[in-house]
């Protein structure tokens, strides 16, 4: 908000006093945009982007634009400005415009191809307003150069409401830098002395000289020189002081009166640059009261307005808002109280202050020797935020006329009132950033004295959806950016905050290239009204924390040893190490969960308190563990002694054995999150954890690793191109040999890398949680193998096709499967789907419903891999299947041992009590199948009689 103690840079009076630039920018006529740059072609780009709307001034270098600055300041409104230019770069241009003060009354956008913060924060330094880089986007450059014209016309409108209400009280209005010991006149009374050049060459040689010509009164020169004292000055103003000011005897227009010299910090007012306002007025008649009432408000007044309340009349009025002006039909007291309440939206506010501050109720006061009457209320004014506003009308009666008169002020409260609202709506002081967000209007504001003026936030009310959006692209880590949106949104807010009194959710913020989690706190601060308090507070430490060890988890560490790398020279000096230990499942078992817990803690002191000297130790699974250590610190011998511990509890004893993946750190390109994936990598190598206690990773390691990521790379363009070819391994009657089903399986035929085998890509699929595509496409293709069959009256048998647990868990193929289960034109049982038992017991938990539905309808299902779990028996009593697919490990055993055929007799015997068909897949001898027939097993499945066939030669096979 503007305010009349903290006036703004003298440049944007029409009027000058002081031999500066004389600029009025309230005049409605095309701007003028000076680009400086040494390359014509970005000239060029800039230029038709905005010669439609500006005036163009064209600079191709940092001399030629100070130049022309020399004889069209007055007229420029905005440079574009590039920082590295030859001779004279974008910096020396900045750094004159300062010591000329061009600076004050042009703002300056560069523009440049670097991104360094160090850049961008040299260029703010010397009062660069804004940037931007090449490539220039048309959108971000017409925008950004609309915005920063139109904020400084805003100023310049301020400003001279401003100037215009104290013209009448002061004659006299300085803006003064304490630091530099220098003056610059924004309004000087006729007659007065001024300077030529706007800036004196010392404030406090003026004062001893404007003293020493005789203008101060003999007995009042003392206590003037003492007040005038530059060091008392500044060392009153470090303290804290906000005014300063002392009564003295002048003469003017040859006359001594008395007068107020007056000093308020300027709104560029910092330690280490004090600019203050010094105000001079004469306080010799009656009417000080209502002036220094005026001046006591003018430091946070939105609006100061003179009434004589026996005449009936306005006097004086001004205001902030352009919307809110003093005009004919608004002479009466009441008629302008009232368009004041049509600022206040709530009707019982706009009664209220009606009430308080009409004609008859402050005569009123008056008769009863009140002389104050204040009131408070939200107020909508213009576009600005909903404010607090406190109205407060000072009445005096006026010794010459015996006029009853009053001054009324509209000052803000809204920051007062959230710094007293604050603890009690977020229960917390450690919030970071705060704003306030009007969900009527949908706008938003941050309080200055709650951000980092360096963050960009403004102060001033914008669009809320704009700043949402600009806050999930320049701030938001790009994955939390969704649900960022869906949070942050104005209805999501009303609608939680009208279940409960706060709604809080928390994502990810970008700061300085690391990741730190935010807390996002909502809470009404005017449920009437719809204003919402939003506060930000960092959880990063919250978040990183792990719960069980005390020290840090994953994110913690890859966070800190981002920070560490980046901050020190030669990261080959450092090592990472991923320490798994191996059967720890064994000691929750045997011990119970508590005492595992406890043993990891134990574990991870070791690790902290180890000859490894870690600088960082982070619990990052359950029972891993990874450090950061330096190179030197590395004992291979001692490793093993580290990864061997015997733990005992009541009578019970556990071997426990670590192993070491260890990853030396060559190169800073790779992330800390690729490094313990390595050191991961590296530890899953070690075949033997009993023998082998460590190994040092290398790129032979990663071989695999790559080449599965670029298969999946390749997985869409594959199956867009058909590069996946479904193959059929009949399935045939255990007693006659005739072929009565089939599986199907799939084959990656690469054009480059030719036949890709299937246990390459089909756990690289279900790794990274794609396989379902894959399922739907074969499923599809099979489909419409029988739909071709069935429509020419061929022959079809059962085609099974395989299905992941993952499959139950995708919308696409669940739909699918039911939409194509709706079909009449395929007998029943022609559609068949297998599932490992594993899976089996995964989607049953929630997915069961799928698996009846399925079955239902026709499907059969078949329980595929028979007896490579661990709770196969179980997996037969709790779930429902129509065939079961007795595991190839079985038969390939059948000669070799005589417990693997007991097994197998006894599968097939329980099977067939259950009424359940059994397949038994991978025969490959006649002793083999001989065994299968003579044991009652229904179907048969193996290279015995069929290799997986291509489509051709399978439908030849049922021809």
């Amino acid at each position: 908000m503007a305010n009349y103690g903290m006036i703004m840079p003298y440049y944007v009076f029409a009027k000058n006093q002081g031999g500066g630039v004389k600029r009025s920018m309230s005049a409605e006529k095309k701007a003028c945009i000076m680009i400086v740059d040494d390359t014509e072609l970005n000239r060029e780009i800039l230029k038709s982007m905005l010669e439609d709307q500006y005036e163009i001034l064209e600079a191709e270098d940092g001399l030629q634009a100070v130049g022309m600055l020399e004889k069209t300041a007055e007229t420029v409104s905005l440079m574009l400005l590039d920082i590295n230019m030859p001779g004279m770069d974008g910096y020396r241009v900045l750094e004159i415009m300062n010591e000329r003060h061009w600076i004050e009354q042009i703002p300056v956008i560069i523009i440049s191809s670097e991104q360094a913060s160090g850049f961008v924060k040299k260029a703010y330094d010397l009062g660069a307003t804004d940037y931007f880089q090449r490539p220039f986007d048309m959108v971000t450059v017409s925008r950004r150069v609309r915005n920063t014209i139109l904020l400084y016309r805003k100023y310049s409108r301020d400003l001279e409401d401003t100037v215009g209400m104290l013209s009448s009280i002061f004659y006299k209005i300085l803006k003064v830098n304490l630091t530099e010991d220098t003056h610059q006149d924004i309004k000087v009374e006729d007659g007065e002395k001024t300077s030529e050049t706007g800036y004196s060459p010392s404030l406090s040689q003026w004062m001893k000289e404007y003293a020493r010509l005789g203008n101060v009164y003999p007995e009042d020169r003392e206590e003037y020189d003492a007040f005038c004292d530059l060091e008392y000055l500044r060392g009153q103003f470090a303290k804290g002081k906000k005014l300063l000011d002392i009564h003295y005897r002048r003469k003017i227009n040859g006359e001594f009166r008395w007068v107020s010299m007056e000093l308020i910090p300027s709104t560029e007012y910092k330690p280490g640059n004090q600019v203050v306002l010094l105000y001079i007025r004469d306080i010799h008649d009656d009417y000080l009261r209502q002036v220094e009432f005026a001046m006591r408000r003018a430091t946070n007044s939105l609006c100061i307005v003179t009434m004589n309340l026996t005449a009936d009349k306005i006097v004086s009025e001004s205001s902030v808002y352009s919307s809110h002006r003093l005009s004919s039909d608004l002479e009466k007291v009441d008629d302008f109280v009232r368009s004041i309440g049509a600022f206040l939206p709530l009707q019982d506010s706009r009664q209220q202050i009606e009430r308080s501050f009409c004609r008859e109720n402050l005569l009123r006061q008056m008769e009863q020797g009140n002389s104050t009457v204040t009131g408070t209320g939200w107020f909508v004014l213009g576009e600005s935020q909903p404010s607090l506003l406190r109205l407060t009308a000072e009445i005096v009666r006026n010794s010459y006329t015996e006029e009853i008169e009053a001054v009324l002020c509209m000052a803000d409260e809204t920051q007062k009132y959230m710094d007293t609202k604050m603890p009690e709506l977020l229960y917390e002081s450690t919030y970071e950033r705060v704003g306030i967000i009007d969900t009527q209007r949908r706008r938003i504001s941050v309080r200055a004295a709650f951000h980092d003026e360096t963050d960009g936030w403004k102060e001033d009310p914008g669009s809320y959806d704009e700043y949402r959006f600009h806050m999930a692209s320049d701030v938001i880590l790009e994955k939390d950016r969704t649900e960022y949106l869906r949070n942050s949104s104005v209805e999501n807010l009303k609608a939680n905050l009208d279940i409960c009194d706060r709604y809080v959710y928390t994502v990810a913020h970008v700061e300085d290239g690391e990741a730190h989690l935010k807390s996002h706190s909502y809470v009404y601060l005017d449920r009437q009204m719809g204003i919402i308090v939003a506060a930000i507070e960092d959880v990063t430490s919250l978040s990183e924390k792990d719960t069980l060890t005390g020290g840090i988890n994953r994110g913690g560490f890859i966070r800190r040893a981002e920070r560490i790398l980046r901050e020190r020279n030669g990261v080959e000096n450092y090592a990472l190490l991923y320490y798994n230990i191996r059967g720890f499942k064994a000691v929750n078992e045997l011990f119970g969960v508590a005492e595992g817990d406890r043993l990891l803690r134990s574990l991870y002191q070791n690790l902290q308190k180890s000859f490894l000297k870690p600088l960082l130790t982070a619990r990052v699974e359950a029972d891993q563990f990874i450090c950061l250590v330096e190179q030197k610190n590395l004992d291979f011998d001692r490793l093993s002694r580290l990864c061997q511990h015997v733990y005992s509890l009541k009578g019970k004893q556990l071997r426990i054995n670590g192993c070491f993946g260890i990853y030396p750190i060559r190169e800073s390109n790779i992330s800390v999150s690729g490094m313990c994936d390595r050191a991961r990598l590296a530890e899953q190598h070690i075949k033997d954890g009993y023998m082998k206690y460590y190994e040092i990773y290398d790129q032979k390691m990663s071989d695999a690793y790559i080449d599965k990521t670029e298969l999946l790379s390749m997985i869409d363009s594959a199956l867009q191109r058909k590069e996946f070819v479904v193959y059929y391994q009949p399935v045939v009657d255990a007693g006659t040999g005739k072929t009565v089903s089939a599986e199907a399986l799939v084959r990656w035929i690469h054009p480059q890398r030719g036949i890709i085998s299937p246990g390459v890509f089909i756990p690289a699929l279900e790794e990274s949680g794609r396989i379902s595509q894959l399922d739907l496409y074969v499923a599809k293709e099979v489909l419409e193998f029988q739909t071709k069959r069935l429509q020419a009256g061929k022959v079809v048998v059962p085609v099974s096709v395989n299905l992941s647990w993952m499959d139950f868990y995708d919308t696409s193929m669940v739909e699918w499967l039911r939409r194509e289960m709706d079909s009449e034109i395929f007998p029943e049982g022609i559609f068949r789907y297998e599932i490992t038992e594993t899976s089996y017991a995964a989607v049953a938990e929630t997915q069961k419903s799928v698996l009846q539905e399925l079955r239902e309808r026709g499907i059969q299902l078949l329980l595929d891999d028979f007896g490579s779990g661990y709770s196969s028996f179980s997996t037969m009593r709790n779930y429902d299947f129509d065939i079961l697919k007795l595991d190839m490990g079985f038969v390939r055993q059948i000669e070799e041992s005589a417990k693997t055929r007991s097994i197998i007799h006894s599968i097939i015997d329980m099977s067939h009590h259950m009424n359940v068909k059994v397949i038994a897949e991978g025969a490959e001898t006649e002793r083999q199948v001989q065994f299968l027939r003579e044991h009652g097993c229904d179907y048969i499945q193996g290279y015995y009689f069929y290799k997986p066939l291509s489509q051709n030669d399978f439908e030849k096979v049922l021809n």
